[in-house]
């Protein structure tokens, strides 16, 4: 499910920091600031997920490697 409109989006982000900032007031946490590294990773594990999904899109299909026998 996606987005489909700029507003919705707009929308969506300014829900999730409400939700966060009312966490940490609430529980009283600190906010803990991950790094770019752990977005990218994260970025690169979705894109791994959806491969698959955009390659049936192409008529493509993706195979995983088999380990090589020595």
């Amino acid at each position: 499910m996606g987005v489909r409109h700029k507003g919705e989006a707009i929308t969506a982000m300014a829900r999730k920091l409400a939700c966060l900032f009312y966490r940490l007031l609430k529980q009283g946490q600190q906010y803990v600031d991950k790094d770019a590294e752990y977005y990218e990773q994260r970025h690169r594990e979705q894109q791994i997920r959806l491969l698959p999904k955009r390659a049936k899109q192409l008529g493509l299909q993706v195979l995983s490697p088999t380990p090589m026998q020595t």
